[in-house]
């Protein structure tokens, strides 16, 4: 059985961003937040395609698709036998529960409401809607 097909590589966006691979890029992530963020995100986008690359190849992989001017992209469009699915990237740290919509985070006091994920569904949906 052979692996996935990637019908497109991810962008180099992520790596400018974060200041590339090599000293300069680290010395970069050392001054500028942004630059860690882009760097963490990068390395969460590389590791759902490592994980996707398990699939057999009557799946393929579409990465980093670009939308229309100034509505951002979509990280994955997988595209297998039983449909097709956006799949946007986070690496971010802890324990979530997703019940549809609504995203909780589990923090060492409780579960709270996830701020940093209020609204990603809608605008989400609204990204994979300017593909059909």
């Amino acid at each position: 059985m052979s692996a996935m097909i990637v019908l497109k590589e991810r962008g180099d966006y992520l790596d400018k961003k974060s200041g590339g691979d090599g000293l300069v890029g680290w010395i970069i992530r050392i001054f500028s937040k942004t630059a860690r963020d882009a760097d963490k995100g990068r390395h969460g986008e590389d590791t759902v395609i490592n994980l996707l690359q398990s699939l057999d190849d009557s799946n393929y992989l579409i990465n980093d698709v670009i939308l229309p001017p100034s509505k951002g992209n979509i990280d994955h469009i997988l595209l297998t036998p039983k449909g097709i699915f956006a799949i946007e990237t986070k690496n971010w740290d802890g324990k979530f529960i997703c019940k549809g919509d609504e995203w909780k985070r589990h923090y060492k006091k409780g579960i709270f409401p996830a701020r940093i994920l209020k609204g990603k569904a809608p605008a989400n949906r609204s990204k994979v809607m300017l593909l059909i």
